[in-house]
């Protein structure tokens, strides 16, 4: 089965041509920049025309207004510290409310600790930026305005060169984290009120760890990384020689097929979503379907949950994501549909295809192949698609009546619960299989995710545990009778785990005390008895 590779807004793989580049940097020229012997001489040669690569890649008038860094995160940190500290008696930032967590984290944290005050600015439906908010936004006390250029979930492509003029007309410097827009989108800074730019190498076929943050010659700057003189002294520490090499080889490569494999990938995008509507009921593209990247497409598949599509197609040899790979292993839908106001019902089952030039005709019929019957058995066990909406109202009518309620009763929250409660219907499933793989199923059936490295530690645990059980149970031979009282007794110890340790646990509470703040929740209040849950569905 050939891997099908639908995930390169989270990475690209590197190209040939740049590992074969960076490969002297770790034998032959492996000297320190900043020493004058020749080994130094060499790669500080090798860092300098890097530096012409990336300018030109992105427009810039000055090779040395370009700064290599470890990243989309560190230019990202970089630049709005550094305008709070050159600025000081400005005291508010402006962003929006679709950034990347690089920015949206941090203009948090500078909220909670230094009281910094942070206009989130709305988005449309479209992903749009509401303009009128952001002109209300931006006044003489705003230190730095920093909006993407293009979004990362659904490629929506934000009037960053307009909105640098309006920061320019009240003093304010203005930060565009580009890094899904460079190799992707055309870039001249030499005519843009733009002061600050993040890159990454990783997002253009580069290697990670590596990437530039540009900086208007004449801006004033204070270095995050404080230290030695490296970088203009922008940025201290000795230089990432062969990343820094690898970024300038992919920034040709992206300069160089920038327009055919936009166009390539443009067709490509646009057959997998319309073939995808055409085909399954209830989905729709979420974000700007005229300004967007050519390369990303954001559907969402209603009434499932995006971690079980993503584990069936996993199983089938592709990867996507659903959410920025940052957020995965996140139980909350993606906080760009959510600012977007798309409907839960839809935003839990946005799935992000993104492409590259690597990607072909093969891919997408891959992809066709597969999804219609992973959306239709996903569809067929969820509690909140229509064919499962009578036994939901049966549900929270009942739950409703109790003399305390064991869950909340809004609708959203109550459907996260019920979901759990109707694990029951995956006893065939589990009847069958008696590995880690059958709890991996029963997981993506909840629609949460199974994969160890994004799991926190009690839900690694709590699947452990399942996977146990599982191993416990001989099926073989036994009447029908036997299998599914076996199987009933084997999900409702893996039941009462799941419900007493999954994080969705510590949300629900949270809402009890909240609307009963004088009794504290329990857990005997937050969740139905296995044998109720059998007894309400007639399954006993």
């Amino acid at each position: 089965m050939r891997p099908v590779y639908l995930d390169n807004n989270a990475t690209t793989r590197v190209d040939p041509e740049v590992v074969q580049a960076m490969l002297p940097f770790f034998t032959d020229q492996f000297g320190n920049p900043s020493s004058s012997h020749d080994f130094g001489a060499s790669a500080g040669a090798a860092v300098r025309k890097t530096r012409l690569q990336v300018q030109t890649l992105i427009g810039a008038e000055f090779d040395d207004e370009i700064t290599f860094t470890s990243g989309g995160t560190e230019s990202d940190n970089a630049s709005i510290l550094s305008a709070l500290e050159v600025m000081p008696e400005r005291i508010e930032i402006v962003t929006s409310a679709v950034e990347h967590s690089a920015v949206l984290t941090l203009c948090a944290h500078l909220e909670k600790t230094r009281g910094i005050k942070v206009h989130r600015i709305p988005v449309d439906r479209h992903g749009r930026l509401d303009l009128d908010s952001y002109k209300a936004a931006v006044t003489s006390r705003v230190a730095i305005v920093s909006i993407m250029s293009a979004n990362n979930e659904t490629g929506t492509i934000f009037p960053v060169v307009e909105l640098a003029e309006l920061a320019k007309e009240v003093g304010a410097l203005f930060h565009t984290d580009a890094v899904q827009a460079v190799g992707k989108l055309a870039i001249d800074l030499k005519s843009a009120a733009i002061d600050m730019l993040s890159l990454s190498g990783h997002k253009l076929h580069g290697p990670k760890g590596v990437g530039a943050l540009y900086v208007k010659r004449g801006v004033r700057f204070s270095p995050l990384i404080k230290g030695g003189r490296q970088e203009g002294n922008r940025r201290a520490g000795t230089e990432n020689t062969p990343g820094i090499v690898g970024l300038g080889v992919a920034a040709d490569l992206a300069l160089k097929f920038m327009d055919d494999a936009n166009t390539r990938v443009k067709a490509l995008r646009d057959r997998l979503e319309k073939e995808l509507l055409q085909r399954i009921p209830h989905t729709f593209v979420a974000g700007d379907l005229l300004k967007r990247l050519p390369n990303t497409a954001n559907i969402a598949f209603e009434h499932i949950e995006g971690e079980g599509i993503l584990h069936f197609l996993n199983r089938e040899g592709i990867a996507c994501s659903s959410g920025s790979a940052c957020a995965s292993g996140s139980l909350e839908p993606s906080h760009v549909l959510v600012a977007m106001n798309i409907p839960n019902s839809a935003a839990h089952g946005a799935i992000r295809f993104s492409f590259s030039r690597n990607n072909g005709e093969e891919d997408v019929d891959r992809v066709l192949e597969v999804m219609p019957g992973i959306v239709k058995k996903l569809r067929d066990l969820s509690p909140s698609s229509p064919a499962r909406s009578e036994d939901f109202n049966r549900f929270q009518v009942w739950a409703t009546t109790q003399p305390r309620p064991p869950f909340p009763v809004k609708e959203n929250a109550m459907r996260s619960c019920f979901a759990e409660s109707c694990a029951i219907d995956v006893t065939d499933i589990l009847a069958r299989l008696k590995s880690l793989s059958a709890a991996e199923e029963f997981f993506a059936v909840l629609g949460i995710s199974y994969d160890p490295k994004v799991l926190n530690v009690s839900r690694l645990h709590i699947m452990k545990r399942m996977g146990q059980y599982l191993a416990e149970e001989d099926f073989a031979g036994l009447p029908d009778g036997v299998i599914a009282a076996r199987a009933r007794a084997t999900l409702e110890r893996a039941y009462e785990d799941f419900a007493t340790s999954s994080p969705l646990t510590h949300r629900v509470f949270k809402v009890l005390e909240e609307h009963d703040p004088d009794k504290p929740a329990t857990r005997d209040h937050t969740f139905v008895p296995f044998d109720s849950i059998l007894r309400r569905f007639g399954t006993e």
